[in-house]
């Protein structure tokens, strides 16, 4: 899984990836997942055939929370 993140502030943009092994797997969570409501927003869940190569590049970072007053 890729949550993106703001460079400056460390939150969340509001998207992410997730990679699956099996590609049927990932049609079910697609088709489950898409339209649900969590946390008072509706998910949009698309397939990507095939992901850019730097989609997962640098995931495993530890991201420090800025409080935008500090900034």
């Amino acid at each position: 899984m890729r949550v993106s993140r703001s460079k400056k502030t460390g939150r969340p943009k509001g998207y992410a990836f997730i990679e699956f092994e099996e590609r049927d797997v990932a049609e079910i969570a697609t088709k489950t997942m898409n339209g649900y409501m969590m946390f008072h927003k509706t998910i949009e869940c698309h397939m990507v055939e095939v992901p850019h190569r730097d989609t997962f590049k640098h995931g495993n970072r530890d991201w420090k929370f800025v409080p935008t007053q500090t900034i």
